[in-house]
């Protein structure tokens, strides 16, 4: 809760100290929207802060095996949208290219058949 706290109130600082003191993870779910699942990069994501999305991003190490990275960049809404999906159809285009940049899979489609970047360009 004090991660979700941290995240939807844009303070950097204390989400990176939470991951400091550790017993917090990136696949932990937050289910404070009804019905669906959200990661903690999905709601930085959606909220628009780079500066979050680039401390949770730095938990994923680059030394790691792309399938691994995968697993944290690519989870899913039940309706399919990944974090980089939800940048991008919020018009956060500098934090989708933070994810991207990590190595999320661009050319994943949510339960509507959208891409990312079909829903970015349709603003």
């Amino acid at each position: 809760k004090a991660l979700t706290a941290s995240i939807t109130s844009r303070n950097s600082a204390a989400v990176e100290q939470i991951f400091d003191h550790g017993g917090v993870h990136l696949k932990i779910f937050d289910r404070t929207i009804s019905g669906s699942s959200v990661t903690p990069v999905m709601r930085a994501a959606f909220v628009g802060d780079t500066t979050i999305v680039a401390v949770l991003l730095d938990e994923i190490e680059d030394a790691w095996p792309e399938q691994v990275r995968k697993q944290y960049l690519d989870q899913r809404t039940l309706l399919g949208f990944t974090a980089y999906m939800i940048a991008c159809v919020c018009g956060h285009k500098e934090i989708a290219k933070l994810i991207e940049a990590k190595g999320c899979d661009v050319s994943l489609v949510n339960e509507s058949g959208k891409t990312g970047a079909n829903m970015f360009n349709q603003g």
